[in-house]
C-alpha cells in the first residue's frame, strides 16, 4: 500500500532547504524545511534527514516526540553554527496516522466530511511554536496533505477540490505553485492510493477478482460492501466477482457483482439514489424514486423482481460448486447512497422500510448488509444445513466464474487476432499489471501483445484510467525512432483493458550476455550507448523507472531499451502497481519503492548499478537499504571503482550516479560526458 506520496517543483531552486523522507518500511514521512533565520538551512535539513535515514527500524518505535527531539539534538551537536529546522513527521501506526509538528509546517485535511460542512478543507495544524502531536484516523473517503512553509494552506484549500482531486504529477504541482509565491516548497499526500483506486488500506487482502463495474458510483459500492464485510469478520475469506453474466444463455443480463461466501454465491445489484424510493415486492411494478425537493418522480425497473428472476438462472451453480439450492439463490438490491430512504410495498399496499427481505431477495443498504445477510442465512440454515465453504474453495470457485466470463466474452478461441497481428490467448508472462501473448504479423514476424487490464476498483473517469495504463504507447510515441529502443507497432482499447503491440526483439537480456564474457571494449560501448539513450529520455522528459538488466537486450552488439510500461509520464495519473512483484530492488533507487518524487535522476541510478554489475560482473548489494547502510565507509566507493578497472579519479563519478540525494545524481548528457572518460 502506497500511503505517501511526496511531490516537489519540477526545478527546485539550487540550494535549496527543503527535504523530504519517506520510508516505506516504516511507513514514515518527513517534510523538513532548514529554518531561513539560521545560519545555514541547507545544512540543518540535510543533517535532520541523514538522521532520520540512520534511525531505521526506530522510525517504527520511537514516540514521534522523541524523534523531534532527536533532531533538534543532532542539528545542536553538529557544530557551533545556530542551526534550525521546521519539522513534520507522519507514521502510519494499525489503524491511524500519527503526526507531529514542530514550526511552520501544516496539516491540511480534504474529505467529504468537510466538504458537507460547506468547507474545501480543514487546516488540522498551522504551525507549531512548540512539538504538537496528533492521532488521525484513515479518512473513509479523503486525503491529509503535509505542507512545508511558503504554502499558504487557505490558498492550497481553494487549488484542490476532492471531488476532482489532481490525478497527475503535473497536476499535482500546478496545485500547489497556485497556493505558494516561493520557489521551493514540497508536500507529502496521504492515504495517497486511495485517490486512484476504491481500495482500503485496512482491507486484509483484495477480495475483489475479475473486471468490476464501469460505473463509478458502483465501484464505490462495492468497496463499501467489501469495508462493511470485513468490519463484521461474518464471513471469512470472501471475493467478490464483478461484471459477469450467471448465465449464458441469458447474457444479457449482468451482475453488478457476485459475492462469494463461506455460505454460498450471492448476485448483488447496486443502486446509487438519494430521496424517497418505493420498491413494490410482490409484482413486477416499476420503482419509484422520488427526489429530494418534491421535484417529481421517477419510474424505474424494479430491481427486486428482476433479481428473483436471475436466481432461477442459478441452478447449475449448486450442482457445479456441490452446495444446496438455497445457496445459490440469493440476492441483495444494496443501496449505496446514505441521502436515500428505501421502502418496501406489499401487494396489500403494506410499507416497511429497509432492511427487509421479499423470497430469496434482501434489500439494504451497504452499511447493513452483513446484519440482513447474517439473519437471512440463519434461517435458511436452520431448515437445511448449509454446506460450509472454505476459504481457499472460495477463491478457486471466484477465480472459475471469473475466468468463464472471460471465455464466454472472447470465446475460447486458442488465438486472437488484431490487425494483421495473430497471438496466443494463452499468456507468455503474467505480472499482475499486464499479461505478454506472443504473436506473428501477417508477414512472419514476431512481436508481442501486452495487455493491461483496468484495475478492479479504479476511481473516477474510465478513460483517464485507461490513459494512465497506455503510458508504454505515449513513452514511445514521443521518443524519437531509434535502433536501441523497443518499437511500438500498435496500441488501443480492447473491452476493459488497454493494449501495446511491440516488436520482438531478436537478442539476450544484458545478463546472459554478460556471462559469454564479452571484451571490455564491448562492455564500454554498450554502457555508451545506455547513457546516450538516457541523454534522448532526459530531452523528451520520459522516466523508464525499471531500468534493469532483463530490461535491456543485445541485438547485434548494441543495447535495445524495452519495457517501459511503468514509464512517469507528467500528464497521466499516478500508476499503483505491486512494486515487490514487478521491480528488480537491486538496480533502483529509494524514490520508487517510497513515494518519493521520480525524475530523470531515478533513471541515473539504475544506470549506475548497471555500469557497475557491467563492468565489474557484480553489484554489491542487494538493494538501497544495503547501500545505504554501506555508503558512508572509508574506501568503500574506492574499492567498486577497482572493481570496475576504473582509475580512482572515476570515484567520485561512481558516487554521483548513486547518490542517495536525486538532485546529487547527473542526468542527461552530464551522463554521456561522464562515461566518455571511462577506458
Amino acid at each position: 500500500m502506497l500511503h505517501f506520496k511526496e511531490f516537489l517543483p519540477t526545478q527546485p531552486p539550487e540550494g535549496t532547504a527543503i527535504r523530504v523522507f519517506i520510508d516505506a518500511g516504516s511507513n514514515f514521512a518527513a517534510v523538513i524545511h532548514g529554518a531561513p533565520g539560521c545560519e545555514n538551512p541547507k545544512l540543518a535539513s540535510d543533517i535532520c534527514r541523514e538522521a532520520l535515514e540512520q534511525l531505521g527500524a526506530d522510525l517504527r518505535d520511537w514516540p514521534l516526540a522523541k524523534i523531534l527531539l532527536h533532531l533538534q539534538q543532532k542539528m545542536a551537536a553538529f557544530s557551533t553554527a545556530r542551526l534550525m529546522a521546521f519539522v513534520g513527521i507522519v507514521r502510519f501506526h494499525e489503524d491511524s496516522y500519527e503526526v507531529a509538528v514542530t514550526g511552520k509546517v501544516r496539516l491540511v485535511e480534504f474529505s467529504h466530511n468537510v466538504l458537507s460542512a460547506g468547507k474545501r478543507s480543514r487546516i488540522l495544524i498551522d504551525g507549531a511554536s512548540q512539538p504538537t502531536v496528533r492521532s488521525l484516523p484513515i479518512p473513509r473517503d479523503g486525503i491529509y496533505i503535509l505542507a512545508s512553509d511558503g504554502l499558504n494552506p487557505h490558498r492550497l484549500a481553494g487549488t484542490i477540490d476532492l471531488r476532482e482531486p489532481p490525478s497527475s504529477n503535473r497536476a499535482w504541482r500546478n496545485a500547489a505553485e497556485r497556493a505558494t509565491a516561493v520557489p521551493d516548497w514540497a508536500i507529502v499526500v496521504f492515504p495517497f492510493e486511495q485517490l486512484s483506486h476504491y481500495g482500503s488500506t485496512t482491507w486484509p487482502y483484495d477480495p475483489f477478482i475479475g473486471r468490476q463495474e464501469e460505473s463509478d458510483h458502483e465501484r464505490r459500492g462495492l468497496s463499501e460492501i467489501a469495508s462493511t464485510l470485513f468490519r463484521s469478520k461474518v464471513f471469512p475469506g470472501f471475493r467478490i466477482v464483478g461484471g459477469i453474466a450467471p448465465n449464458k444463455a441469458h447474457s444479457s443480463y449482468l451482475a453488478d457483482g457476485v459475492l462469494i461466501i463461506p455460505e454460498g454465491i450471492v448476485l448483488l445489484e447496486l443502486k446509487d439514489h438519494s430521496g424517497r424510493i418505493e420498491i413494490p415486492l410482490e409484482s413486477d411494478a416499476d420503482m419509484r424514486v422520488i427526489n429530494n425537493g418534491g421535484s417529481g418522480a421517477r419510474h424505474e425497473p424494479n430491481p427486486v423482481s428482476k433479481l428473483k428472476r436471475n436466481t432461477r438462472l442459478l441452478s447449475d451453480w449448486g450442482k457445479k460448486y456441490h452446495l444446496n439450492p438455497w445457496q445459490t439463490k440469493m440476492a441483495v438490491v444494496a443501496f449505496t447512497n446514505p441521502a436515500c430512504g428505501v421502502i418496501g410495498m406489499s401487494g396489500s399496499g403494506k410499507t416497511k422500510e429497509i432492511p427487509l427481505v421479499s423470497g430469496e431477495v434482501m434489500v439494504t443498504s451497504t452499511r447493513q448488509l452483513p446484519i440482513i445477510l447474517k439473519q437471512f442465512i440463519e434461517e435458511l440454515d436452520s431448515k437445511c444445513p448449509a454446506i460450509r465453504l472454505k476459504p481457499e474453495q472460495i477463491e478457486v470457485i471466484a477465480n472459475k466464474l471469473a475466468k468463464a466470463e472471460i471465455e464466454n466474452r472472447d470465446g475460447d478461441a486458442t488465438r486472437w487476432s488484431i490487425g494483421q497481428y495473430t497471438f496466443d490467448s494463452k499468456p507468455g508472462q503474467e505480472t499482475g499489471y499486464y499479461t505478454r501473448h506472443p504473436g506473428k504479423s501477417d508477414h512472419g514476424k514476431s512481436v508481442w501483445l501486452k495487455r493491461y487490464p483496468l484495475k478492479a476498483l479504479f476511481r473516477g473517469d474510465r478513460a483517464a484510467a485507461l490513459q494512465s495504463l497506455g503510458r508504454e504507447a505515449r513513452a514511445l510515441q514521443d521518443l524519437p525512432a531509434d535502433p536501441r529502443l523497443e518499437r511500438l507497432l500498435d496500441s488501443g482499447e480492447l473491452p476493459g483493458a488497454f493494449y501495446t503491440i511491440i516488436e520482438a526483439v531478436d537478442g539476450p537480456d544484458l545478463a546472459s550476455w554478460l556471462s559469454i564474457s564479452p571484451s571490455r571494449a564491448e562492455r564500454l560501448a554498450i554502457l555508451r550507448d545506455l547513457a546516450e539513450l538516457l541523454a534522448i529520455l532526459a530531452e523528451e522528459a520520459v522516466v523508464h523507472r525499471s531500468i534493469t538488466p532483463n530490461k535491456v537486450l543485445v541485438r547485434s552488439g548494441r543495447p535495445v531499451l524495452t519495457g517501459f510500461e511503468m514509464a512517469r509520464l507528467d500528464e497521466v495519473t499516478t500508476l499503483m502497481i505491486d512494486k515487490d512483484r514487478l521491480l528488480d530492488h537491486q538496480y533502483l533507487p529509494a524514490e520508487e519503492f517510497t513515494g518519493g518524487a521520480r525524475g530523470c535522476a531515478t533513471d541515473t541510478y539504475s544506470f549506475g548499478a548497471i555500469a557497475i554489475k557491467t563492468l565489474s560482473g557484480e553489484l554489491p548489494f542487494v538493494n538501497y537499504q544495503e547501500l545505504a547502510a554501506h555508503r558512508a565507509r572509508t574506501g568503500y566507493w574506492e574499492k567498486i571503482t577497482q572493481s570496475m578497472g576504473l582509475s580512482q579519479e572515476s570515484t567520485a563519478d561512481i558516487k554521483r550516479l548513486m547518490a542517495t540525494d536525486p538532485t546529487a545524481r547527473p542526468v542527461g548528457r552530464d551522463i554521456v560526458a561522464t562515461v566518455s572518460k571511462w577506458s
